[in-house]
């Protein structure tokens, strides 16, 4: 029995220090004046008792003055807690709390100078709950919590806690907007800064943000205004974003800048498109890549770092929307619109090269034109002929193009641009702007500006739109790109001889070779250097290669390699070594239908002596040697259907057939309709 009680008692023991010492409260009730620092003011006195220390201030009616920390607080804090309708002014000093502070029901914090530092997370809820900014320092080391409860206080009535700055800065891990029970929170930043180490999102409750003045709010991860209600209001200020911006709610940016400067790639979501009023581009990594489009009602300086477009995700201005700063480091890769009545200048590029596209200014406030650069051949895009030349010109460019669309009846003035990266120049009287009409290159004429350097041309009354670039008229003159005129491969005993020729060469280095096997990449295998003197040459050159290496099916093409590291790509050309056919044996006795539409499938009958379970490869290849279709089927004697995919492009393709079990390899072309 005596060992029973001793346990009670033991354990009574126990549990009355764990219940008077875990937590000490501290309640202020201001009885002698309004300094924080005083302990007549705290009810018990700072540093008595022992355990997890919260500070609380309650309301009015429990204290006899209001508390200002006016000096670094002389206590240790582990919690602080405003509740009730507290009243407080933060003025001075250097004040730490070790773990979490609490502004509920209906407190009102202002923070005037100092710094208060708080370890852990800051929660701001309940109506009328709010902390004001107008001087000193708030750093939050946690997350700044707008509307949500803290986990071991009271809720109550709800309603729109709020963080206002107009002066002084906010530092804080996340900023959350989150309340599970119904509070709408807010943020005015009219002034100063509130700087987001984090991410700001929305987590139970709407994002609600008011940018005017000077204010300026940092984030330096993701936006996510993913509420559904959320709502970013800008008449002025600055918001600069580090992370993605991701929006369901809405805007109303009518001032202000908006500002993309993060050291990673960046994207922009609103699915019902988005609008900046003024917006900076500065991400000094691999760019901002719009997911809607978006449309820009000011401006947009660009700084640093490349916007991607798409046809659908495009960069819109709209009427009387300027644009500044593009440069070879900063520009749009994809289309751009303008909309308006005003001239403009399309901050265009691609691959590093800033070739802006300029018009006149449209009748029309609600015209739109819609520009794209490629830095590259159209031939290998849409598959023009670039020796197709209209009347009076002899080449145009096989190096850049420009995209350019209209909607709406003006006819307007169009420049183009060169620089070092459209080729050489050599006689500016020669020069044109070309435009493709679908099945030749036309001549527009076109004023000049500039040197053989860099320079501008211009066409003025332009009525025919899509694509447009440089041409010449004459053959010495203005040669731009390294012409190819001439390229085949053929099989021989030694291997393949690969042959191609140049009318013309500019800052021509050298020639690689490449080779490519059924189903896969091409490959170098071997180079040659250019045969022009420094780069280049207006006479005809001839060059060849032999690979020593024999296989039955190989495609192969040519790399052209300029000076400045610029390269262009050959047509693909195939060389077939059927095997079966040097030594007579031919498996394949018929295949048909051929053409052949891709709902109907293809028969194959095979003449052979095997019966080989699976051991016959059936490779649909499109002529430059992309795999498109592979099936397995039985290595015997007889007729088998293959059912082809429905979606193959019409035109020319080859069937390869190997047995390598065997040693069996044979190819056959077949159109498909």
């Amino acid at each position: 029995m005596r060992i029973k009680y001793n346990i009670i008692i033991a354990l009574f023991c126990f549990l009355i220090p764990f219940e008077l010492y875990a937590v000490k409260e501290y309640d202020w009730d201001g009885s002698s004046s309004t300094a924080w620092n005083t302990s007549a003011n705290w009810d018990p006195a700072p540093g008595t008792g022992t355990g997890t220390r919260v500070y609380i201030v309650g309301g009015p009616g429990t204290y006899t003055n209001a508390p200002n920390m006016n000096a670094t607080a002389t206590m240790d804090i582990d919690y602080l807690d405003f509740k009730n309708g507290a009243q407080v002014t933060i003025s001075g000093g250097s004040s730490d709390v070790d773990n979490d502070m609490a502004v509920y029901n209906g407190s009102d914090v202002t923070i005037s100078g100092g710094t208060l530092t708080i370890a852990q997370d800051l929660h701001i809820y309940d109506a009328g709950s709010s902390v004001t900014v107008s001087g000193g320092n708030l750093v939050v080391t946690g997350t700044l919590y707008l509307g949500l409860q803290h986990p071991s206080r009271s809720d109550g009535t709800n309603g729109t806690p709020t963080l206002t700055v107009s002066s002084g800065k906010v530092t804080c891990g996340n900023l959350v907007f989150d309340d599970a029970e119904g509070d709408t929170p807010a943020l005015v930043i009219s002034g100063g800064e509130v700087e987001v180490t984090g991410d700001l999102r929305s987590d139970g409750a709407d994002v609600d943000i008011t940018i005017s003045s000077s204010g300026l709010l940092d984030i330096n991860d993701d936006l996510e205004m993913d509420g559904g209600s959320d709502d970013l209001t800008m008449s002025n200020g600055t918001l600069t974003l580090a992370g993605d911006w991701i929006n369901t709610g809405s805007t109303s940016l009518t001032g202000g800048t908006i500002t993309f400067d993060g050291s990673s790639a960046q994207q922009i979501t609103n699915t019902s498109g988005e609008t900046f009023y003024n917006f900076t581009v500065n991400n000094t990594s691999t760019g901002i890549t719009l997911n809607d489009p978006l449309n820009i009602t000011s401006s947009v300086v660009f700084t640093d770092g490349v916007v991607n477009t798409t046809s659908t995700n495009y960069l819109n201005f709209t009427n009387n929307a300027t644009v500044s700063g593009a440069s070879s480091s900063s520009y749009v890769d994809g289309p751009v619109r303008k909309t308006g009545d005003d001239a403009f200048v399309f901050p265009v590029g691609d691959g590093g090269n800033y070739q802006p596209l300029t018009i006149s200014a449209p009748s029309g406030a609600s015209e739109y034109f819609t520009a794209q650069y490629y830095y590259t051949d159209p031939s290998a895009i849409f598959g023009w002929g670039s020796g197709i030349m209209g009347t009076g010109l002899d080449h145009a460019s096989t190096r850049e193009f420009w995209q350019l669309d209209r909607s709406g009846s003006t006819n307007i003035n169009l420049t183009l641009p060169w620089n070092s990266n459209s080729g050489s120049l050599t006689d500016l009287s020669k020069l044109r702007l070309v435009h493709w009409t679908g099945s030749q290159w036309e001549d527009l004429g076109g004023s000049i500006t500039g040197n053989t350097s860099a320079g501008t041309i211009t066409v003025n009354g332009v009525s025919s739109y899509s694509p447009f670039t440089l041409g010449s008229t004459d053959s010495a003159s203005n040669p731009l790109p390294v012409e190819l005129i001439h390229f085949e491969a053929s099989a021989t005993g030694a291997g393949v001889v690969l042959n191609w020729k140049t009318s013309s060469e500019i800052n021509s280095s050298h020639f690689v070779v490449e080779r490519r096997l059924v189903g896969g990449q091409f490959v170098e295998v071997g180079t040659v250097m250019s045969k022009s003197i420094n780069g280049t040459s207006n006479k005809l050159l001839e060059y060849d290669f032999v690979d020593v290496e024999k296989h039955v099916l190989v495609y192969y093409r040519i790399k052209q390699v300029d000076i400045n590291g610029q390269v262009e790509y050959s047509g693909v050309r195939l060389v077939e070594r059927n095997n079966n056919r040097e030594k007579n044996e031919f498996v394949l006795s018929s295949l048909y239908p051929n053409p052949v539409s891709s709902d109907q499938g293809i028969n194959i009958d095979l003449d052979t002596d095997y019966d080989l379970k699976g051991a016959m490869n059936v490779k649909l290849l499109a002529m430059d040697g992309r795999l498109i279709y592979h099936e397995e089927i039985d290595f015997k004697k007889g007729k088998h259907k293959i059912d082809l995919p429905k979606t193959i492009a019409p035109g020319n393709h080859i069937i390869f057939l190997s047995c390598p079990e065997i040693g069996y390899y044979e190819s056959v072309k077949v159109v498909i309709r």
